[in-house]
């Protein structure tokens, strides 16, 4: 049967039966529980609404799988909304009004449109959208918030307003001219070509958040993580892609009685490949610690939170407590790798990156341990505060510019770290040398004739005795 509404008002307690409804205008008023149900049975079943219409629904509004109702204008105001069909608010004139109310909740579960039209959504409990909602220009606004089941997306452009959950895997995909969410985001998920005004909660508790050309729109922002662990399994996670843009705070806070210890390393974020980070943190909070330090040095580069220790114990790589050449060949073994999965005990410099400027940083605190007050000099592999004969005996002995017997120790005359003990290394021997001790005065020059003879025995694979 099809209702068809020219003009006037008619109010009816239970139109559950009807397959068609057409507005040419006038007002139609459902009383009944029953509320209305479009498209039952008839393959034509339709909704259409136009500038002076009204749809007043006391309860909930069905539309049947494979069925698209339209809001081109008038006033819109159901109960509840159900059905997998569709729902489009489409008015790009009167910017028509619409409002589903809590009476019987909202649980639709097909294609909600919106725009250009205004859409008030209102569920005690928080609207549960349906798996696919799109915007085009409108607005969609919840006093309650908005809930995301497993794979749903909203997409298009337009603003949301209002909380909204992105569940276990919630998707929202700007287009357009932008999608703008001024509510809250929380949940496990993805977000892309949006711009976001409200705070952002990764996970409900530990989650995953992925976000794509996305822009934090506010100084007032406040980003949330979690950590109850240092395996990634257990804290929050954040990719960032795209042209993503930051701003406002980072605040950490730990769940599950956990308590970070030195050495740990919490991989918060990663960057993809070729994405452009703009922007930073205005601000980020840290929850104290009972032993050690934070260190954010590398959060937005390397993606990793570290607890570093207050005091740094260069000594120990040795396997014992004092500073010596063991200790070198511990930073030689991670020489050139990040953090992590290198420990981060071995990044001195707090750069997430072990290298030659770790090197120099041990030998002016390992200088400093052993009581002296300069630090230790490239080209002394004995340690023992001259850089003379013997030395260069040890690198002539092992000279190796191929690296066929690589990898090559300190003691061996390999000073920059690169396996190999070549004229490079040499040449840092050279301009060091100080047969008579360093440290305590200037270095004296050495002599040019000494040092070019001393290369041509090197060459020639001589040792001097």
């Amino acid at each position: 049967s099809i209702l068809h509404l020219n003009g006037g008002s008619f109010t009816a307690p239970d139109l559950s039966g009807i397959n068609a409804f057409d507005f040419d205008s006038g007002e139609l008023n459902v009383t009944g529980p029953a509320g209305l149900t479009i498209g039952s049975s008839a393959p034509l079943d339709r909704l259409a609404m136009n500038a002076a219409d009204v749809l007043d629904v006391a309860h909930t509004l069905t539309i049947a799988s494979g069925i698209t109702a339209t809001v081109n204008g008038g006033v819109f105001n159901v109960g509840g909304l159900t059905g997998a069909g569709n729902l489009s608010f489409t008015d790009s004139a009167n910017f028509g009004l619409g409002k589903v109310t809590n009476s019987e909740g909202i649980s639709f579960t097909g294609t909600l449109g919106v725009g250009p039209a205004n859409l008030s959504l209102v569920d005690a409990d928080g609207v549960d959208l349906g798996s696919s909602t799109t915007l085009a220009g409108g607005t969609l606004t919840s006093s309650t918030g908005f809930a995301l089941d497993g794979d749903d997306d909203i997409s298009g452009y337009g603003q949301l307003f209002g909380h909204l959950n992105l569940g276990t895997n919630g998707t929202v995909i700007g287009s357009g001219t932008g999608l703008e969410l001024f509510g809250h985001v929380s949940g496990t998920g993805s977000i892309s070509d949006t711009t976001i005004y409200g705070n952002v909660d990764v996970g409900n508790s530990v989650g995953q958040l992925t976000l794509t050309d996305v822009v934090i729109g506010s100084d007032n922002t406040m980003m949330n993580v979690e950590i109850g662990g240092a395996d990634l399994s257990m804290h929050d996670t954040i990719t960032l892609g795209g042209e993503t843009t930051l701003a406002g705070s980072l605040e950490v806070e730990l769940i599950d009685s956990f308590l970070p210890q030195v050495g740990d390393t919490f991989s918060l974020f990663s960057l993809e490949p070729d994405m452009s980070l703009q922007g930073d943190f205005n601000d980020i909070l840290l929850p104290d610690l009972a032993t050690g330090l934070w260190d954010t040095s590398g959060l937005l580069t390397s993606g990793n939170l570290l607890v570093i220790s207050t005091i740094p114990n260069p000594c120990s790589w040795g396997g014992d407590a004092s500073c010596n050449t063991d200790d070198l060949d511990a930073l030689y073994a991670v020489f050139n790798t990040s953090v992590p999965p290198t420990d981060a005990q071995f990044d001195l410099n707090a750069d997430n990156v072990i290298g030659e400027a770790d090197l120099t940083e041990w030998l002016s605190l390992a200088a400093t341990a052993n009581g002296h007050s300069s630090p230790y000099l490239l080209g002394d592999t004995e340690l023992d505060r001259d850089v003379d004969i013997t030395d260069f005996n040890n690198l002539a002995t092992h000279f190796d510019p191929n690296g066929a017997t690589a990898p090559h120790s300190w003691t061996n005359g390999n000073f920059n770290g690169d396996s190999n003990v070549d004229i490079t290394d040499f040449n840092l021997l050279s301009s060091n040398f100080a047969p008579d001790g360093y440290g305590t005065s200037a270095i004296p020059e050495p002599s040019a004739l000494l040092l070019t003879l001393l290369s041509l025995m090197l060459l020639a694979g001589v040792q001097v005795r």
